[in-house]
């Protein structure tokens, strides 16, 4: 029999009840909304059929051959939308289980209340009823304000009125998965036809679409036709196209008839068609496979390993086989346009003499990285000096003295604000000092290409504008070419590109002052080149002059030796001595023209 837990729970608030069914019947609601927004949400929150909306836009899209396409690719997308569905319809069904379930133990309840009630008021109830029901507190407050007969009765009235809202409820439960049992089957319907279509071949797909489309064609012009009420030379146009599309829906089926027949429609045929083309009738391979007895054994092996090939290889397996070529075709041909992408960047890198720009920099930045990584270490240390210092600060506050708290904050203080010195030195470091070591570089690198080029004032500063907008140009080029790779090569792309517009423009403003830095002719005719002084020389295209530094080091290692020799006679005169001396000095002073900044020769 029941106790007073046993009225306490299913008494003391019957509203609760009430609000419990008032609730599942939100929940239900709420439920079916899901259902019927499934298609917005999905598209909101699901990867896996992200492409939903985009399988609409196709089927809508297009003309002609790739109209045929993008259906194709709507298909997959379509299905991976229903699939999604039916998962959720499947959630849904089984939260709708559970409430069920629920408020079906909730009526068990309410009705055995109601009976042992009843008992009570017909006065066949049992000692511990009675006891449990005048001990409970409810019926106490009831029977306080409205007496024990009327306390019993608003009992049973809330009894009675969640009995009722229950099996409302439970009736909207039946409605609602009888509709969603309609929605299951018309699903189940789409999804087998949208199956059937994947598990057909390209030419099949190609072909069934192909049959829709004629006799959706064939429909709209009888409809039409049936409304029609112009001329009757437009009738006649109709009427003539109608009988195009049905000769034409005429061919095309019977094509599909043929090939249905054949096998070739599916995909799960092909392989078995392939085999049967090769191995029988009149191909050589097919002709000598039947006659080599020594092959019959294999031959029979092969059937059976064949067999179970066309079986395993269904419409998903060429899916899945299709997806994973795509996926390593992909891969293969991103790294393939990553190297050329390097390369060709090393390439214009080394072609516009950047490359003397990083070399220029290049000690900077050792020292500069040396710097860094010290000043990491320090931020580490300090970083764990603070660590200590605070948990030694923690320990005090609670197990040591006045004096020990004290002297930890102090401590906690010092590490603290050590931790920040460290910290802010890392970052001066790191920016400042970069910059320090770019410009470094870059002032080294514009010393020794215009300021040391021997060119005229206004030729270094025609190059030093040069230089700086090829650097602007190189710059916003880059970073615009960049602008959709990963976050390190879009960072690093602005600098090379700035650098090589920088020694492009270098090499363009350097064209003003001849050849003594050396370089090949582009093309024939006059050119500065200055032995005894500027003079002109014509050049066929094509001619590479070497500077000055390469040629000292290409004749004899550095060193000069000057060979002269003097035919003289003892007691010569003081005018012959002056004209051996005068040859001697116009010698020499050829030698050493041939070999100086003045003498630079095309070679």
């Amino acid at each position: 029999m029941a106790d007073d837990d046993y009225y306490m729970k299913k008494v003391k608030d019957l509203s609760y009840e009430l609000d419990n069914v008032s609730e599942a019947f939100i929940d239900i609601s709420r439920l079916q909304k899901g259902v019927i927004k499934g298609f917005t949400e999905i598209t909101k929150t699901s990867t896996a059929t992200g492409q939903a909306w985009v399988s609409v836009a196709r089927f809508f899209s297009g003309s002609g051959f790739w109209r045929v396409q993008n259906k194709i690719k709507a298909v997959s997308n379509a299905l991976q939308f229903m699939q999604k569905i039916e998962e959720d319809r499947n959630k849904a069904e089984q939260d709708r289980m559970k409430e069920l379930a629920k408020n079906e133990q909730h009526m068990k309840n309410l009705a055995s209340l109601k009976d042992k009630l009843q008992s009570i008021e017909k006065n066949t109830a049992g000692f511990v009823d009675h006891k449990s029901l005048m001990e409970n507190k409810m019926f106490k407050l009831y029977r306080k304000e409205h007496g024990m007969k009327q306390a019993i009765l608003m009992i049973n009235e809330k009894i009675g009125t969640s009995l009722e809202k229950a099996r409302d409820y439970e009736m909207e439960m039946g409605k609602i998965r009888a509709v969603n049992y309609e929605k299951r089957l018309r699903s189940e319907k789409k999804m087998g036809e949208l199956k059937s279509f994947r598990a057909l071949t390209r030419e099949g797909q190609i072909l069934k679409l192909t049959l829709e489309d004629l006799t959706q064609e064939y429909g709209m012009l009888k409809n039409i036709l049936d409304s029609h009420t112009g001329p009757q030379e437009e009738r006649d146009d109709i009427r003539k196209r109608m009988g195009e599309v049905q000769k034409e829906w005429s061919k095309k089926s019977t094509e599909w008839k043929d090939k249905e027949k054949k096998g070739e429609l599916t995909q799960g045929n092909q392989l078995q068609s392939f085999w049967k083309g090769l191995t029988e009738g009149d191909t050589p391979l097919g002709e000598a496979l039947k006659n080599f007895s020594l092959l019959k054994g294999p031959l029979k092996m092969w059937e059976r390993v064949k067999s179970g090939w066309a079986k395993a290889f269904d419409p998903k397996t060429w899916q899945l086989m299709g997806k994973l070529m795509r996926g390593v075709i992909g891969f293969v041909a991103k790294a393939m346009i990553w190297m050329y992408g390097i390369l060709l960047v090393l390439l214009a890198v080394k072609a516009s003499g950047a490359i003397e720009i990083f070399k220029s920099m290049w000690e900077g930045l050792k020292v500069w990285a040396v710097d860094i990584f010290k000043a990491i270490s320090d931020v580490i240390n300090a970083a764990v000096a603070f660590g200590s210092a605070l948990f030694v600060f923690i320990d005090a506050l609670f197990n040591g003295t006045y004096e020990e708290v004290r002297d930890a904050g102090s401590k906690l203080l010092k590490t603290y604000w050590k931790l920040i010195q460290t910290f802010l030195i890392f970052t001066v470091k790191l920016v400042f000092g970069l910059f320090v070591v770019l410009y470094e570089g870059l002032k080294d690198w514009f010393v020794s290409k215009v300021f040391k080029s021997g060119q005229k004032w206004w030729q270094k500063v025609i190059t030093v504008v040069i230089s700086i907008m090829g650097a602007i140009g190189g710059f916003i080029a880059a970073s615009a070419l960049a602008a959709s790779l990963n976050p390190v090569a879009a960072a690093l792309a602005p600098v090379v590109g700035a650098a090589v517009g920088m020694a492009t423009g270098a090499k363009i403003g350097q064209a003003f002052q001849g050849y003594s830095s050396g370089g090949l002719i582009p093309k024939s005719g006059s050119y500065l080149v200055g032995e005894r002084g500027p003079e002109l020389i014509n050049l066929p295209a094509g001619t590479r002059v070497h500077n000055n530094s390469n040629t000292q080091h290409m004749s004899s290692g550095g060193g000069q030796t000057i060979n002269v020799n003097v035919n003289g006679r003892v007691g010569a005169s003081d005018a012959e001595l002056r004209d051996i001396a005068s040859k001697i000095g116009r010698m020499v002073n050829m030698e050493m023209n041939r070999n100086t900044h003045r003498g630079v020769r095309g070679a």
